[in-house]
């Protein structure tokens, strides 16, 4: 039997009102984490001044890369040889793919598909000073510097989103008692603070722990699975 028009008009309206609802359950949470997007929002940082002293707000006030060099951005500018601190050095070419890294012996040995690494080491094979890690569209992701035997031997790294913008500063400080000092910082596409991490350890001294993001602090698992989540958004 074929529906009343009356039958048809009370079915329209009903599936329109169940799609009204739905959209306006779904719009406003959009909206909330646009809001809420570290890129977008503007954050207030209330930091106790012990912590306070040692974070970076902006990236703007991130210390530079140690000796750092622009031409190194070219990957056929590194010298084969050369002296960092005092100790006679060699460089290392290393072709990355997503499950795997081989030493090569030059660029020309990086297959078009593979991510390429450069960094230098002393006689001891230990790494010493820059390493630097290219994109495929050759551009630079990230960079890191590695002290030679001074205390606290340092290791610092600077992880860049693909506009060239600082996305995270991480500093890792060891002495020979095996206590440490750490603390990483993450920027948002304008250059503000969205979260750190700084933590201490090791020795004969407590540990110590301490995670903000967005001006609220938080715990090591919420800290840990944040970052994460921005970071897969980020650094696409």
């Amino acid at each position: 039997m074929a529906s009343s028009p009356a039958f048809i008009r009370r079915r329209v309206a009903s599936v329109a009102a169940l799609v009204l609802s739905v959209a306006l359950t779904i719009w406003p949470s959009h909206v909330r984490a646009q809001e809420q997007s570290p890129d977008t929002v503007s954050v207030q940082w209330d930091l106790p001044s012990k912590i306070r002293t040692r974070v970076h707000l902006r990236a703007s006030e991130v210390p530079s890369f140690p000796a750092d060099d622009t031409l190194r951005a070219d990957p056929t500018t590194w010298p084969r040889y050369t002296t960092i601190m005092g100790v006679p050095c060699s460089l290392r070419v290393d072709a990355n793919a997503f499950d795997y890294t081989r030493r090569v012996n030059s660029l020309r040995d990086v297959d078009p598909e593979e991510h390429l690494s450069l960094s230098y080491a002393g006689m001891n094979g230990r790494r010493i000073g820059p390493a630097y890690h290219w994109r495929l569209d050759g551009t630079v992701s990230d960079r890191h510097w590695t002290s030679v035997d001074s205390l606290p031997r340092e290791h610092v790294s600077y992880t860049y989103y693909k506009s060239g913008g600082l996305f995270e500063y991480d500093q890792y400080d060891t002495w020979d008692n095996g206590s440490f000092a750490r603390m990483e910082e993450m920027f948002s596409r304008n250059g503000g603070l969205v979260g750190f991490v700084v933590a201490s350890g090791g020795g004969t001294k407590p540990g110590t722990y301490a995670a903000y993001w967005l001006g609220k602090p938080v715990g090591r698992a919420e800290f840990s699975s944040r970052t994460d989540e921005y970071r897969s958004n980020a650094l696409r």
